[in-house]
């Protein structure tokens, strides 16, 4: 049995990649969601 199951992935798990998640679950119910955190390292040397 074949199944063609998305995989996403939301890069951003605030507001932004909540928001983006719950769209995409409304729009497809079947899908795998994975998020992830990205941080930014800014130092003045």
């Amino acid at each position: 049995m074949i199944t063609d199951k998305k995989r996403i992935l939301i890069v951003g798990g605030v507001a932004g990649g909540a928001s983006c998640a719950a769209i995409l679950r409304r729009l497809s119910e079947t899908s795998e969601m994975s998020f992830t955190q990205t941080f930014a390292v800014m130092a003045k040397v």
